[in-house]
C-alpha cells in the first residue's frame, strides 16, 4: 500500500468521523438533500415539477405501410410506463409520431388508421359527393386528361397524383387531434419534429413549429408518386432521402437517450409488371443503406422489426406489423430501463448514519421509506434521491426534500402536497356547456390534486371540443387555487382571423372565399375547413388545395388564419374518352363504337363560369356542342348554361321478333338555354327553353322536317356515392317539357318523365338497388321525341332503343356482390330482375298482359380506365314479343 492511498484511507475516516459524530452544532447544521426538478413544459400550463432525468428521443423510421410497427413500440413504452421527451420521425413514422404526440392513444392510432383509404390517394379524384351536381356527370365519363402549354405542347405532370387526396386524409386525421400547438411543437402533448427533403437545396428540413398538415405532407412526398410540396420557399420530398432513420435530428445533447426504430423496406425483387414508385423505392433504399447503418451505430438503442418482405403500400395485415413492432420493443426495452435510470454521482455514495425517520408537521409522505433504511441504520445519499424520485412521479407532490440531521441523527422527509380539488371552472370559450366540461373532473373532485390525472381530464375537455368539430380550441391557463380548491380553466375558442389564398395567378380571387363556410370573429370548425377545401378542389381549376392553420398573434384568441394553398392547372384540360357497346355480337344487334374530344376552358373573369367544346363520333352517331357554362352566379347558388349543339343518329327498327327489319335516322341542331339554383351538391332544378331545326328520315319515304321550340322545367337530385357501381344513395332525374305555337313551334306537345335510382349496403360487399322509371306524352309527340325503352341499363333482354312509345312505365330491381376490391380494380357480381311495358298512345288502357318481365345476370371490372362488363339478359316470353337472349357487352365510361 502507498502512502498516498493511506493519507486516503485516513482523509475519508475523518470524514465519516465527523459525519457520525459532530463536533458542534455550528459546523453540523442540517443537511438538505434535493434533487435537480424543473417546472414542466406541459401546454396546458398546469404547475408541475418534474425530476430532471436522462431524456429519452425516439427516432421513427419511413417505410410505407411497414411504418405501422411504430404503434407496436409505442404501445409496449406506454405499457412501461415510459414517456418520451421528444420524437422525431420521417415519412410514415412522421405521421404516426405526429398522431402519438397530438394526444391519440395507440389504440385510436390504429383504429383511425384502417378507415382510411389509402389507396384512394394514389389517384386523386374529388369525392363525389362533394362536387356540385352539375359537375358529377363530368367526373367519371373521361379515359385520359391532358393539358396542353405553348404551342399545343402536352404538360407533363411531375408525379402521378397531386396529393389532394393524401393531404385531405392527414387533415382530416390532424384536425381531430387533442392537442392543437398554436406554433410551438412542445405544447403538444410530446415535444415533436418532423423530417422532410427540400427538393431544389437537396438538404434536410426540420420542423418544429407551425401547423402540423403539411409538414407531414412534405416529409410524405414520395417522388413520381405524390407531387414535391410547396410550402413557403421549399418544395418538400420524403424526409428520407436525406436521413430515413432521423437519430441525428433527434439528439441535442450528449446525454440524450435516442431509440432508433428502423421499418426500412429490404431490397426486394420486383414481379412484373413493375410500377413506377416500385422502382423508386427499391433506387431510394439503395441509396440511404449506408446512411441507414450509420444512423443505427449512433443510436443508443435500435429497434427492428421483423417484417420480412411486407410491401410498403398499405396492406391489409395491421394487427401482423403492430405485434412485430410489440415485440421488436420488448426484446430492447431491459436495455432501454437501464440506460433511462438516473446516473448516479460520486457523492451519493456516502452513507448517512440516521436512527429515526421524522415528518415535517408530522405528516407522512404519500409513501413510506424503505424499512431497511432503520435497520440499516441509515442509507446512501443516493438511495435517499431515488426516494424522492419515487415521491415526485406520485403527481400530488409540488416539492419533495429530505434534512439529514447529524446531531439528532434524524432524516427529516419534506413534502409539499398539492391541495383538494372540490370544483373546476371554465372561462373563454362558451362552445359546450360547463356542466358536460366538468364530466371529465367528476370522478376527481373531493381527491387531492393529481397532476396526471388533471392533464387527462383536460384532455377530455379538449376532445370535448374535437367530437363537437372545434379543432383548434386550446388551454391557454390552468389555475388552482388551494384554499378553495377550484381549479380555473381558461379556454381560447379559436376564432377566425382572416382567410388568406396563396399561389393565385390566373384564377381570379374574386368571391372564393365564399366558398368556405367560415366567418371572420367566428370559431374555426372542422366542417367550414373540409367543406371549404372540397369546395375549391371540385371547381376543377386547381391540382391542389391546402388549407394550413397559422396563429400569427400569439395568445391572441383571433389570430388564427386560415391559408389556401393553391396549385394552380398549368393549362385547360383536354378530356378523351372512347367505349364500346355491343349486343350478341351479330348482325342483329347495335354495336357502338364512340370516343369523344373535350376542350374545358375556365373563365379568368370569374372562378366558376367555364367554356366547353364537346365533340362525340361514331359511326352511327355524332354530337357536337360548344356551351357556356357557370356553376355559380356571383358566388349566389345560381346556375346557366348556354349551348349550341348538332345531334344525328342512326338506329335499327325492330319487328316483334327482335328482327332488324329496316334504318332510321335522325339529326337536329339548335340552341338551348337553362338558369337554375341548386343545392350545392345534391340538388338542381332548372328552367329549361330551347330552339331546334330537326331533320329525320324514316322509312317508306316518312322524312319529317320541322322547327320545335319549347320550354320546361327540370329536377335533379344526386347522392350518389360513385358514377359506376354506387354503393348508397339516391339518384332522380324528372322533368317538364312544353311546346306551342305561342313559341314558334312546329309541333304542339307535352312531355313528363321522370326515373328514380336508390342504392344501399347494409351489409359490407352486398349492394342492393331499386329503379323506377316513368313517362308520358301527348300523342301529338313527334317521334324523335318519344320515350326509348331497351338496352344493357335499360330494360335486359331488348335491344338498344328497342321500343319507342308516348307512355312508359318500369321497375326494377339489382343485387350486386363485390367480389374483390383492389389497388387498381374493383370487380362484381349482380343480378337483376326487371318489370315494365312500352305503348304507344299514352292514353291507351294498361292491362296485366301489357308488362314484360326481363331477369339479367352480370359480371364487372370497375378499372382505372373505365369499367368492362359483360351481362347476359332473358326476355321473357309475353303476348305482344317473343322472348330472347342478349349478351351485352360494355368496356369504357358511358357518356
Amino acid at each position: 500500500m502507498t502512502i498516498r492511498s493511506v493519507a486516503g484511507c485516513i482523509a475519508s475516516g475523518m470524514v465519516m468521523l465527523l459525519l457520525m459524530f459532530p463536533l458542534n452544532d455550528a459546523i453540523c447544521k442540517p443537511l438538505v438533500i434535493t434533487i435537480p426538478a424543473c417546472p414542466s413544459e406541459d401546454p396546458l400550463y398546469l404547475k408541475e415539477f418534474v425530476p430532471d432525468h436522462p431524456r429519452l428521443k425516439i427516432a421513427l423510421s419511413g417505410g410505407g405501410s411497414r411504418g405501422l410497427a411504430h404503434i407496436g413500440v409505442l404501445e409496449v413504452l406506454e405499457e412501461a410506463g415510459i414517456r418520451p421527451d421528444n420524437i422525431t420521425g420521417v415519412s410514415t413514422g412522421a405521421l404516426i409520431g405526429a398522431l402519438y404526440a397530438s394526444g391519440f392513444t395507440t389504440d385510436e392510432i390504429t383504429a383511425r388508421l384502417r378507415k382510411v383509404d389509402w389507396s384512394s390517394a394514389v389517384f386523386d379524384k374529388p369525392e363525389r359527393r362533394t362536387l356540385l351536381l352539375a359537375r358529377k356527370g363530368e367526373q367519371s365519363r373521361h379515359l385520359l386528361t391532358l393539358r396542353l402549354g405553348k404551342n399545343l405542347a402536352p404538360v407533363v405532370p411531375g408525379a402521378l397524383s397531386p396529393g389532394q387526396q393524401l393531404y385531405e386524409n392527414l387533415l382530416r386525421l390532424t384536425l381531430d387531434a387533442p392537442y392543437r400547438p398554436r406554433n410551438d411543437w412542445s405544447e403538444l402533448k410530446y415535444p415533436l419534429r418532423i423530417l422532410a427533403t427540400d427538393l431544389q437545396s437537396g438538404n434536410g428540413v426540420i420542423f418544429r413549429a407551425g401547423d402540423i398538415t403539411p409538414c407531414l405532407r412534405g416529409s410524405m412526398s414520395m417522388p413520381l408518386l405524390f407531387d414535391p410540396f410547396i410550402y413557403d420557399t421549399l418544395q418538400l420530398i420524403d424526409g428520407g432521402i436525406t436521413s430515413n432513420i432521423p437519430v441525428s435530428a433527434a439528439r441535442t445533447s450528449e446525454n440524450d437517450i435516442v431509440v432508433a426504430v428502423d421499418v426500412t423496406s429490404p431490397l426486394k425483387t420486383p414481379t412484373p409488371p413493375i410500377q413506377p414508385w416500385q422502382i423508386v423505392d427499391q433506387v431510394t433504399t439503395i441509396l440511404e443503406r449506408e446512411a441507414d447503418t450509420r444512423s443505427l451505430d449512433s443510436a443508443d438503442v435500435s429497434v427492428i422489426p421483423e417484417l420480412g418482405d411486407i410491401a410498403v403500400v398499405m396492406p391489409d395485415q395491421f394487427d401482423d406489423i403492430i405485434e412485430a413492432g410489440r415485440q421488436a420493443m420488448r426484446k430492447a426495452l431491459p436495455d432501454l430501463i437501464q440506460l433511462l435510470q438516473r446516473p448516479e454521482a460520486p457523492e451519493d455514495t456516502v452513507f448517512y448514519c440516521f436512527d429515526r425517520i421524522a415528518y415535517r408537521n408530522d405528516e407522512p409522505p404519500p409513501i413510506e421509506p424503505p424499512e431497511e433504511w432503520l435497520s440499516e441504520s441509515g442509507a446512501r445519499i443516493g438511495r435517499i434521491k431515488t426516494f424522492l424520485h419515487r415521491i415526485y412521479s406520485l403527481g400530488t407532490v409540488r416539492d419533495a426534500s429530505a434534512l439529514y440531521d447529524s446531531a439528532a441523527s434524524t432524516l427529516t422527509i419534506v413534502c409539499s402536497k398539492t391541495g383538494l380539488l372540490t370544483d373546476a371552472e371554465f372561462t373563454g370559450a362558451g362552445l359546450i356547456p360547463d356542466s358536460v366540461l366538468a364530466a371529465p373532473f367528476e370522478p376527481f373532485f373531493g381527491k387531492q390534486l393529481d397532476f396526471d390525472s388533471t392533464r387527462i381530464a383536460l384532455e377530455g375537455i379538449l376532445r370535448l371540443h374535437r367530437e363537437n368539430g372545434f379543432p383548434v380550441v386550446t388551454i391557454t391557463r390552468v389555475n388552482f387555487d388551494s384554499s378553495t380548491g377550484i381549479l380555473s380553466v381558461c379556454l381560447d375558442a379559436g376564432c377566425l382571423g382572416g382567410i388568406r389564398f396563396v399561389g393565385l395567378e390566373r384564377v381570379p380571387k374574386y368571391l372564393l372565399t365564399k366558398e368556405i363556410p367560415l366567418r371572420v370573429g367566428r370559431p374555426i370548425t372542422r366542417r367550414g375547413i373540409l367543406k371549404g377545401m372540397s369546395n375549391l378542389y371540385g371547381t376543377g381549376l386547381f391540382r391542389s388545395v391546402c388549407p394550413i392553420l397559422v396563429n400569427e398573434a400569439g395568445n391572441d384568441s383571433c389570430r388564427w388564419i386560415l391559408e389556401v394553398h393553391l396549385n394552380e392547372h398549368p393549362a385547360p384540360p383536354v378530356r378523351l374518352g372512347l367505349a364500346f357497346h355491343g349486343e350478341q355480337m351479330t348482325k342483329q344487334g347495335e354495336r357502338l363504337t364512340r370516343g369523344f374530344v373535350e376542350l374545358i376552358y375556365p373563365s379568368h373573369l370569374y372562378y366558376a363560369a367555364r367554356v366547353v367544346l364537346f365533340a362525340a363520333v361514331d359511326w352511327r352517331d355524332a354530337e357536337y356542342r360548344l356551351s357556356s357554362q357557370a356553376d355559380k352566379i356571383f358566388g349566389l347558388p345560381l346556375t346557366y348554361n348556354l349551348s349550341l349543339a348538332y345531334r344525328m343518329r342512326e338506329r335499327n327498327l325492330y319487328d316483334r321478333r327482335h328482327k332488324s327489319s329496316e334504318l332510321y335516322n335522325e339529326a337536329r341542331w339548335g340552341a338551348s338555354i337553362g338558369v337554375g339554383g341548386q343545392a350545392p351538391t345534391w340538388g338542381l332544378i332548372t328552367f329549361t327553353s330551347r330552339w331546334e331545326r330537326h331533320e329525320n328520315h324514316y322509312p317508306q319515304g316518312k322524312d319529317e322536317l320541322y322547327n320545335l321550340s319549347a320550354i320546361g322545367v327540370k329536377l335533379a337530385i344526386d347522392t350518389h356515392d360513385r358514377t359506376e357501381f354506387p354503393n348508397q344513395g339516391i339518384k332522380l332525374e324528372s322533368g317538364l317539357e312544353t311546346a306551342g305555337r305561342y313559341m314558334g313551334s312546329d309541333r304542339l306537345f307535352n312531355r313528363l318523365w321522370g326515373n328514380v335510382a336508390v342504392f344501399d349496403t347494409p351489409i359490407r360487399r352486398h349492394t342492393f338497388g331499386l329503379q323506377f322509371v316513368g313517362a308520358t306524352a301527348d300523342r301529338t309527340t313527334p317521334f324523335d321525341e318519344r320515350f326509348r325503352l331497351g338496352g344493357m341499363h335499360s330494360f335486359p333482354g331488348l335491344h338498344l332503343d328497342e321500343l319507342v312509345g308516348a307512355m312508359q312505365l318500369s321497375c326494377g330491381a339489382e343485387y350486386r356482390f363485390d367480389l374483390l376490391s383492389r389497388f387498381l380494380a374493383d370487380s362484381y357480381m349482380g343480378l337483376r330482375y326487371d318489370i315494365g311495358g312500352s305503348w304507344s298512345d299514352s292514353e291507351a288502357q294498361i292491362s296485366r298482359d301489357d308488362w314484360m318481365h326481363a331477369g339479367a345476370i352480370y359480371f364487372a371490372l370497375d378499372t382505372l380506365l373505365g369499367p368492362l362488363i359483360l351481362q347476359w339478359g332473358h326476355l321473357f316470353d309475353y303476348g305482344p314479343l317473343s322472348s330472347q337472349d342478349i349478351l351485352y357487352v360494355r368496356v369504357g365510361n358511358q357518356f
